[in-house]
C-alpha cells in the first residue's frame, strides 16, 4: 500500500503520538475535531462558489482555511507535546495579525451592511446557511478550547482568533445575502 490510511493502533480509543498516549475523548481531540469540521465546512462553501459571483468570498474562505490549519498545527503541537519552546523552529502559530485580519474583514463588511437590530434566522440562502453552520462549529471549537485550557497551555492569541472566527463567519453570511439581495429572516416572537 502506497499510503497507510490506518494503523490499527487507535482501535481501542487511544492515540499514540510521539511516545505519548492520549485518549480520543481528550479535550485536545475534541478541539482538533471541531477545527477540522469547521475547515471542512469552509471548503464546502469555497467549492460551492463560482469565480464569477463568489470570487471574493472564495478568497476569504481560503484565507480562513489557511488560518485554521495554523490553529490546528498549534493545537496539535501543544496537545501532543511536540512544541519545543527552546527550539528556533516552533510550529506555526496564530498571531495577533491573524486576529487583526479577521477584525478588518468584519469592519469592512459592517460598513456595507444595514445596522443589525434583530436576531437573524439562518436559512435565507444556501451559502449563508453553510456559513452559519461553520459559525456554530467555530463557536464549538472555541468552547472546546476554553475547556482545554484546564489542561493545556493554549495561548491568548489562539483563543482570540477562535472568537473572531465565528464573528467573521456571521458577518460573511450577512454580507453574502446582502450582496445577492436576499432579505434576512427574523424570528416573529
Amino acid at each position: 500500500m502506497k499510503t497507510m490510511f490506518y494503523t490499527k493502533k487507535g482501535d481501542a480509543g487511544v492515540s499514540h503520538i510521539s511516545g505519548k498516549q492520549i485518549r480520543k475523548s481528550d479535550d485536545i481531540f475534541m478541539l482538533l475535531g471541531a477545527l477540522d469540521e469547521c475547515n471542512c465546512w469552509l471548503g464546502l462553501i469555497r467549492s460551492s462558489l463560482n469565480d464569477e459571483s463568489g470570487g471574493a468570498l472564495r478568497k476569504k474562505m481560503f484565507l480562513l482555511q489557511e488560518m485554521l490549519f495554523i490553529a490546528q498545527a498549534e493545537v496539535a503541537a501543544i496537545g501532543f507535546g511536540l512544541e519545543n519552546k527552546n527550539s528556533t523552529t516552533l510550529s506555526p502559530r496564530i498571531t495577533t495579525q491573524h486576529v487583526t485580519e479577521c477584525e478588518e474583514i468584519i469592519h469592512i463588511i459592517d460598513e456595507s451592511l444595514p445596522k443589525l437590530t434583530k436576531f437573524i434566522l439562518p436559512g435565507a440562502s444556501h451559502i449563508s446557511s453553510q456559513l452559519d453552520i461553520a459559525r456554530t462549529v467555530a463557536r464549538k471549537a472555541e468552547r472546546y478550547a476554553i475547556k482545554a485550557t484546564d489542561t493545556y497551555p493554549l495561548r491568548a492569541e489562539l483563543l482570540s482568533y477562535l472568537n473572531r472566527l465565528s464573528s467573521v463567519l456571521f458577518a460573511l453570511a450577512r454580507e453574502y445575502n446582502h450582496r445577492k439581495g436576499i432579505a434576512e429572516l427574523h424570528p416573529t416572537y
